[in-house]
């Protein structure tokens, strides 16, 4: 069988266990949500409420996880994380540069927006222990989040698919899945107690008819597609993962931070500044093609090709 059907196995296999697990836990998942704080904030509780999106995302991750180190000898993992993540000459550099990269994009992305009224400052600025403890939380958090996603996207979907298909049809593929992955993102409600198809209810949730209004997603799923299509070079140019991991953390941090001190401006949401991200516009789609361009032309290139 070839790798992008195994991987299509793979993954309607983790949605039908993770919604059935989904629908299992959610009694237990409920007391946790009343007694336990952190829980609570996590999964934005109130009244009875609360984002289910976000629990069963995490259940996604759990379960896809497991899959992969089930499925590890008929994908071939070993060999393909290895071959993105083998710490060869340059990949401490490569790191830095991109989180770099991802960092001063977004800070000259936000002195921009806001200069230009797409971004305001927060009603409420952060306190001065917010300003000291957060920008450390996020950075731990899109490290974390860098060596994920790319290790799975970009290591192992990505480099997977280049056994089987072209360089653009696999680039294509593989940012336009994550694009589409995107959709989990969205917030799903619902309400504490009985609910025996909870999983199944919720991924429903995340492909309502307003999650899917044309007009709201179809700038962001554009947006990034574009981001996963400069990931992906990022990754093919240099032969390895840590281009791409630091400048996808890097993205991240900026974002964070930029979510932190500056507030969107919803007057001007519009299909060239977007609602608020920097995919949703045109305005940060020149950014990501700004990124892509620095990288074809000052860092050295290593073709993945080339590397054994």
């Amino acid at each position: 069988m070839k790798f992008y059907k195994k991987l299509l196995v793979i993954f309607f296999a983790m949605l039908v266990i993770s919604c059935i697990l989904g629908s299992v836990l959610k009694t237990p998942i409920d007391t946790l949500v009343k007694e336990n704080e952190t829980i609570r904030e996590l999964a934005s509780y109130h009244d009875g409420v609360y984002n289910y999106g976000k629990i069963l995302r995490r259940i996604f991750m759990i379960v896809i996880v497991c899959l992969l180190i089930f499925s590890r000898k008929s994908l071939g993992l070993g060999q393909l994380i290895t071959s993105g993540l083998r710490l060869r000459p340059g990949w401490k550099n490569n790191l830095v540069t991109g989180l770099s990269i991802g960092v001063i994009s977004l800070l000259i992305y936000g002195i921009f927006t806001f200069v230009l009224g797409v971004q305001l400052t927060e009603n409420r600025p952060p306190s001065i222990s917010a300003l000291i403890t957060k920008p450390i939380i996020y950075l731990f958090e899109a490290c974390l989040i860098g060596l994920f996603e790319e290790t799975l996207l970009r290591g192992i979907i990505l480099r997977g698919l280049l056994k089987d298909l072209s360089r653009s049809v696999s680039i294509i593929s593989a940012s336009l899945f994550y694009a589409l992955l995107h959709f989990f993102s969205f917030k799903v409600n619902i309400t504490v107690g009985n609910h025996p198809f909870a999983g199944f209810t919720t991924l429903a949730g995340f492909f309502s008819p307003h999650h899917l209004d044309i007009q709201m997603i179809l700038p962001f799923i554009i947006g990034l597609f574009l981001l996963g299509v400069v990931l992906s070079l990022a990754y093919l140019h240099t032969g390895s993962l840590y281009l791409s991991i630091g400048l996808h953390a890097g993205l991240v941090y900026g974002v964070k931070l930029n979510h932190m001190l500056l507030d969107h401006n919803h007057e001007m949401s519009t299909w060239f500044f977007g609602d608020g991200h920097i995919v949703s516009g045109v305005f940060g789609w020149i950014f990501l093609l700004g990124i892509l361009m620095i990288i074809k032309i000052f860092i050295p290139s290593t073709p993945i090709q080339e590397q054994s």
